[in-house]
């Protein structure tokens, strides 16, 4: 997993694996999870992150961090019901 940050776009991407995105799901405005063809989650991309968060504490991200946010992040996908 890692985690990515761009200053000028004010976005934030979560990778959980490199695998081909075949369609991202927007749970919000603010929100798109990318997705494989079996649904699992490839990433998770976080618009407009500053309103949320300072920049100073989104650069100061550790590795444990990270690693709990992953442990607590958990996702099924396939229990969620799209509108498409």
């Amino acid at each position: 997993m890692s985690i990515t940050y761009d200053p000028t776009a004010d976005c934030a991407y979560i990778t959980y694996t490199n695998k081909p995105v075949k369609k991202t799901v927007e749970l919000s405005d603010y929100i798109a999870i990318d997705l494989t063809d079996d649904n699992h989650v490839v990433g998770i991309e976080v618009t407009e992150v500053s309103s949320y968060l300072h920049e100073k504490r989104i650069k100061r991200l550790t590795e444990k961090r990270k690693k709990k946010l992953q442990e607590n992040l958990t996702l099924n996908i396939t229990e969620m019901q799209f509108a498409h």
